[in-house]
C-alpha cells in the first residue's frame, strides 16, 4: 500500500469512534488489512444474503438500506448517513447482509476493513474488543442526546435538524436526502404526527430551502436550514 494511503486510513482510524484508545501499532496492522473504496450514486454495495466479509466505514456520503420483495418492489429501511457504520452485525454475528445497500448520494467513499483480520486481532487482544464497545456505548449514547434535542426544539427545527445530519460535510448543494420507510415511522422519530411534517416540509419547500421529489429531499439551502434548526 501506498505510503500516503497508509497514512490516511491510519489517521481515519484513529479519528473513528469505533476504535477509540487502539494502541498505534495496532492500528497500523489494521490499516494494512484495509482499503479505501469510492462508489457513485446507485452502486450496490452488497445484496441481500451475500456474506459479509468486511467492515465498512461510510466515511462520505449516504447510502439507503432496502429489501426486495417477492412481487419486485423495493423497502426501504433506512438511510445512513456519513460518518456511519454498514453492515456492522452481520460480521460480528457471523452472517449474511440481511438486507441490501445502495448509495444514494452523488458519491460515496467507504473504508472496508477485512473482517478476518479484524476479529482475529480481537481474539487475539480482548481488551481491544471491550474498548471498542464502549466506542459504540458512547456513539449510542450521542445519538440518544441528538433524538432527545430534537424533540424539545420546534417542529420546524427538528425536520432541519434531521435533514442536517444527513448531508454530507463535502457536499454541495443541492444535497439529496432519501426519506426512510412510511412518513409516519419519521414523524413519529421526530415527535410530530405525520400531519405537521408534512406542512414543514411544504413551509420549507416554498421558502425554496429544500425541493421535495418524491420520497427525497433536496436540500437547496443548507446555511438556511441551519438558521432554522438553530432556530
Amino acid at each position: 500500500m501506498p505510503l500516503i494511503a497508509q497514512s490516511r486510513i491510519n489517521a481515519i482510524l484513529k479519528n473513528s469512534f469505533l476504535f477509540r484508545g487502539w494502541p498505534e501499532e495496532e492500528l497500523a496492522r489494521l490499516a494494512a488489512a484495509s482499503h479505501l473504496r469510492t462508489a457513485e450514486r446507485g452502486d450496490v454495495l452488497f445484496g441481500r444474503g451475500d456474506p459479509c466479509v468486511s467492515l465498512a466505514m461510510l466515511l462520505d456520503g449516504q447510502v439507503q438500506m432496502f429489501r426486495t420483495g417477492e412481487d419486485g418492489l423495493e423497502i426501504v429501511l433506512h438511510a445512513i448517513q456519513a460518518p456511519g457504520l454498514v453492515g456492522c452485525a452481520a460480521l460480528f454475528l457471523g452472517r449474511a447482509f440481511p438486507a441490501s445497500s445502495r448509495v444514494v448520494s452523488v458519491s460515496a467513499q467507504i473504508l472496508q476493513i477485512e473482517g478476518t483480520s479484524l476479529i482475529d486481532l480481537m481474539k487475539r487482544r480482548p481488551e481491544l474488543a471491550f474498548r471498542m464497545i464502549g466506542g459504540l456505548a458512547s456513539r449510542l449514547a450521542e445519538l440518544a442526546d441528538r433524538i432527545e434535542n430534537r424533540r424539545g426544539g420546534s417542529s420546524a427545527g427538528r425536520v432541519a435538524d434531521w435533514l442536517l445530519a444527513r448531508i454530507p460535510v463535502s457536499g454541495m448543494a443541492p444535497c439529496p436526502v432519501p426519506l426512510p420507510g412510511a412518513k409516519k415511522d419519521l414523524a413519529g422519530e421526530l415527535g410530530m404526527t405525520p400531519e405537521t411534517l408534512s406542512r414543514c416540509l411544504r413551509r420549507l419547500a416554498v421558502q425554496d430551502v429544500i425541493r421535495v421529489d418524491k420520497r427525497v429531499v433536496h436540500v437547496l439551502l443548507p446555511e438556511r436550514l441551519k438558521e432554522v434548526a438553530g432556530g
